[in-house]
């Protein structure tokens, strides 16, 4: 939430008046609590109107228009800012021009309201109005306004957004790179590549994510670099995005991260040398599979699985992975030889339909009935005891194929 909602709502619940109770009490949900909650907006309390205007903005009643428009011109500013933020919860475009005339009020709140509703207005016509207020003297007005500009993927106020990746406050520029990542255009590569350099990890990190949303051959050499950056978070969000981009150059990147320190960056890494679908990877993703990290073992077994055509060693050393201790990577390595049907894992694949783990004895009972040899079709008769629903129709549906193919 922004700071200037906080605020707002520390007021707003700080209050224990009697009047306040009653309106709050109000749900809109009918006729006579409408009218009360416009009668309201006249109340002597300033507390007690904006309670109001707060719950008339959630009725989307139209009746709500006028009174929240009138409350615009409040005098006290958490009426007029409750008033701004309720004709954005009408979702009505005639409160279009009195939101656009609240960005020049005076007091933040008002205006960081105003600018709220417009993003959730989505009006593009209002997108210089709102450009205006990236240089607000407000941090939360400014990153309000980004936002509002990222909702509505307004490309004519793109140069807007990318200046504010040079923002002093690092909050208003990772929204920045956030609302580049929204609007997936182009033209705003060269701005996030410079980001890359910003000394706030998180900002960083939001640039890469953009590029890679935006999968520009530009970024390719700066994302390598992005992958040796000094945030987990970064170099995790690089590895990720070069893994999108499919460019076998990449490749010796993406092995150096298998080695990385950190758990989820050898993870992503795993990923993304399987979406390269390069036989190069089966090597390192074989070694993986001894991985000190169970989360990074059952991820390389996944990896593998998605090469299709690893090779035998692969394919053997899946096998073994059948009986680790963990059942989850035992599962992983079951649904990895699914997908590759090598017939010399049948024998390991017959003993893990007898495995403890329910997950592992389906995924192995899958996987021989991929396979579709006799050996693998032997091994599915031999199951004659399971229990288990969804084991017994897939051995028939299996058992069933065959039949037909003969």
């Amino acid at each position: 939430a922004e700071a200037a909602a906080r605020a707002q709502e520390r007021a707003y619940d700080a209050v224990t008046s009697s009047s306040l109770s009653r309106v709050v009490s109000m749900e809109a949900d009918d006729d006579s609590a409408v009218n009360a909650l416009v009668e309201a907006m006249r109340d002597r309390a300033s507390v007690v109107r904006a309670a109001a205007a707060r719950s008339l903005g959630n009725s989307g009643d139209a009746r709500a228009l006028t009174p929240l428009q009138t409350g615009l011109r409040d005098a006290d500013p958490m009426v007029r800012a409750f008033s701004a933020r309720g004709l954005g919860g009408l979702e009505d475009r005639r409160s279009v021009a009195p939101l656009v005339a609240a960005l020049d009020d005076r007091a933040f709140e008002v205006r960081w309201a105003a600018v709220s509703s417009l993003g959730s207005l989505g009006d593009r016509t209002t997108g210089a109005a709102i450009a205006r207020t990236v240089r607000d003297d407000s941090m939360d007005v400014r990153r309000a306004a980004i936002n509002a500009l990222g909702r509505m993927r307004d490309t004519s106020q793109l140069g807007s957004i990318a200046g504010a990746l040079r923002d002093e406050a690092p909050e208003v520029r990772r929204a920045a790179a956030r609302a580049l990542q929204q609007m997936n255009d182009a033209h705003a590569v060269d701005a996030l590549i410079g980001a890359l350099r910003d000394p706030d990890a998180g900002t960083r990190r939001a640039a890469v994510e953009a590029l890679s949303s935006i999968n520009d051959a530009k970024a390719l050499v700066p994302l390598t670099s992005a992958a040796r950056d000094d945030s987990v978070e970064v170099r995790r969000a690089a590895i990720h995005a070069l893994g999108r981009m499919h460019d076998p150059s990449s490749f010796g990147t993406l092995m150096d991260a298998m080695r990385d320190p950190a758990i989820e960056v050898r993870m992503t890494a795993i990923a993304s040398l399987a979406e390269l679908r390069d036989a190069r990877a089966a090597g390192p993703l074989t070694s993986a599979l001894s991985d000190r990290e169970r989360v990074v073992r059952a991820a390389a077994a996944i990896g593998l699985g998605r090469l299709r055509e690893p090779g035998p060693d692969a394919a053997a050393a899946l096998a073994r992975l059948l009986t680790d201790v963990s059942p989850s990577v035992r599962r992983a390595a079951a649904t990895a030889l699914a997908q590759i049907r090598d017939t010399t894992t049948v024998p390991a694949l017959s003993n893990a339909t007898k495995d403890e783990d329910p997950g592992t004895r389906r995924a192995a009972v899958r996987a021989l009935a991929n396979i579709r040899n006799q050996s693998a079709l032997d091994a599915l008769r031999a199951i004659t005891d399971t229990t288990d629903v969804e084991m017994r129709r897939t051995i028939d549906n299996a058992l069933n194929r065959r039949r037909v193919s003969l």
